[in-house]
């Protein structure tokens, strides 16, 4: 899969996807350790309501996530919390495709964007076509306001990502078993950190721990079997990077 059909994929209710950005250009994205813990809180604050975490590491100009999205209701319910509105164009496309909509947005012009009415307005395809974009753009709005932060912080001006983000579909349970491993040992893999089940800002150390998480901890260990099992399949996973080629988006 190309990287321009990795950007356009869409990132659909109930799919697994590896998700992946980087900083614009490769360049920096974490100056110091706060700014690890700042995403990583944000990030949360964000996302959690819209999927769910499986595995995640950042790097200092890129991330990597292994998450699951959350089905079409939650993440509707969870939008309407985040989004008074729906961008227009997104709207206009839906006029395209429903024009029964055009007509009740006729009705009700002034309460056209406003995302509880347009819920109520559409059918159970379009729902989920609703719930695919608004999952996107949530996730754009927490890294362009990450990106302001850091912006800030380095008086800095311009993108800081890619603009894209990057995913890829997660196909098999054995593709996400690999996944995790790849992504727990990528520090190891750009030569940042060659201890790479100590390193902090990973979610490796998490499974390792019984401290509070958001991550699926319980579900992922047990796909390896325990905590044993968790443990050998990252000791023993491959460090032939061209074996695994077909997960890499970097």
């Amino acid at each position: 899969m190309s990287a321009i059909d990795d950007m356009r994929l869409p990132v659909e209710p109930e799919g697994w996807y590896h998700i992946y950005n980087r900083g614009n250009e490769g360049r920096t994205i974490f100056f110091q350790s706060e700014n690890y813990r700042y995403f990583l809180s944000k990030y949360a604050e964000y996302m959690s309501a819209y999927w769910d975490t499986y595995a995640y590491c950042l790097l200092p100009n890129h991330f990597h996530f292994a998450i699951q999205v959350k089905n079409v209701k939650t993440v509707l319910e969870a939008a309407q919390h985040h989004f008074k509105k729906v961008d227009k164009p997104f709207v206009k496309q839906l006029m395209i495709d429903l024009p029964n909509l055009k007509d009740l947005a006729n009705q009700r012009a002034a309460d056209l964007l406003n995302l509880k009415d347009l819920v109520n307005l559409l059918d159970e395809p379009n729902r989920y076509h609703l719930a695919t974009h608004l999952v996107s753009e949530r996730f754009r709005h927490f890294l362009l306001g990450y990106a302001k932060a850091i912006n800030k912080q380095q008086s800095r001006t311009g993108s800081l990502f890619q603009k894209i983000f990057r995913r890829r579909p997660v196909v098999s349970e054995a593709y996400l078993t690999t996944l995790i491993g790849y992504i727990h040992r990528n520090p190891l893999h750009h030569d940042i950190y060659k201890e790479w089940n100590d390193y902090t800002w990973s979610s490796y150390r998490i499974f390792l721990s019984n401290q509070p998480t958001l991550l699926k901890r319980t579900v992922v260990l047990e796909w390896f079997d325990g905590m044993e099992g968790f443990i050998q399949s990252h000791q023993a996973y491959t460090d032939n990077w061209k074996s695994i080629e077909s997960i890499l988006i970097e």
